[in-house]
């Protein structure tokens, strides 16, 4: 078997680097099944899951860029990765109800981030 080979099969049960090992990882079934079902609330990331559910594949262009620049339709971009951000006026202009029509970000993404850097901090320690 090739290195490569080796590899791919050992990652099926170590991690690739050792200090992962204790990663003090966050189980969350419901984070788990938001995520896997494109319903964070972070559209770059729901668009990316949904076709890849749907399609088995999750193209490159997910962002909706394909709209912007071949299709020449206008896109608020300002708010189209954060419309929680929106003024109420914004989100109804487009459909959108946050919580009904579209979910509320299941994870503040500032305090994710600073709970991963924590997480990877612990692991760096030893």
């Amino acid at each position: 078997m090739s290195s490569a080979g080796t590899c791919c099969t050992i990652l099926a049960t170590e991690n690739l680097q050792a200090n992962f090992d204790g990663f003090p990882w966050k189980p969350d079934a419901k984070a788990l099944a938001a995520w896997q079902r494109g319903r964070t609330g972070y559209p770059i990331v729901d668009a990316g899951l949904r076709e890849l559910w749907h399609t088995g594949v999750m193209h490159n262009q997910v962002r909706g860029g394909h709209l912007v620049k071949h299709l020449l339709i206008d896109v608020p971009t300002k708010l189209i990765h954060q419309p929680w951000q929106a003024m109420p006026i914004e989100l109804a202009s487009a459909g959108v109800t946050l919580g009904k029509s579209y979910p509320q970000p299941i994870v503040d993404h500032a305090k994710g981030r600073e709970r991963a850097l924590a997480a990877y901090a612990k692991i760096r320690k030893g």
